[in-house]
């Protein structure tokens, strides 16, 4: 049975350059030349979720956050935030309507609300849309750009 899977900002093992060198060599060889998202029927029948993929997709242009098999998963996101919008809507015509936010509707929509807020949220994190998820990449990033300065003083093993 294989070992467990350990990233090199976690690699706690001795490397020689030329097994880090292979290894980043690797990793980069998962990353496609161009990526073209395709866009999920469902996201194209609904407006709003649709807005929000231009509009996703246009902010994350220059970073390159996105792969081609992460477009069902953001369009899944898209949808969440058009439902969202959906309940929005339907708790503050309710609310407007009644003149109250103490009624068992009222909770019920508000608790619907909640929930796709927090499967949002999840989603967001796993995309990449969180302020915290950039932070860890741009971390990692940082991390992979680093260079040993002590490199050439001691050659490869």
């Amino acid at each position: 049975m294989p070992g467990n899977v350990v990233s090199m900002q976690n690699n706690r093992m001795n490397l020689t350059n030329a097994e880090k060198e292979a290894r980043a060599n690797a990793g980069s060889a998962l990353r496609r030349e161009e990526i073209s998202l395709h866009i999920p029927k469902s996201v194209l029948r609904d407006s709003f979720a649709f807005e929000a993929w231009k509009r996703i997709v246009g902010d994350l242009e220059e970073i390159e956050l996105l792969d081609n098999l992460d477009s069902d998963m953001l369009g899944i996101y898209c949808l969440t935030l058009s439902r969202l919008e959906v309940l929005n809507e339907g708790y503050d015509e309710y609310v407007e309507r009644t003149g109250t936010t103490a009624t068992a509707k009222a909770a019920e929509i508000f608790k619907e609300i909640i929930s796709c807020k927090k499967i949002l949220l999840t989603y967001a994190e796993k995309l990449g849309l969180t302020p915290t998820a950039r932070a860890r990449l741009a971390v990692k990033k940082a991390q992979q750009r680093e260079a040993d300065p002590d490199a050439d003083l001691f050659g490869e093993l």
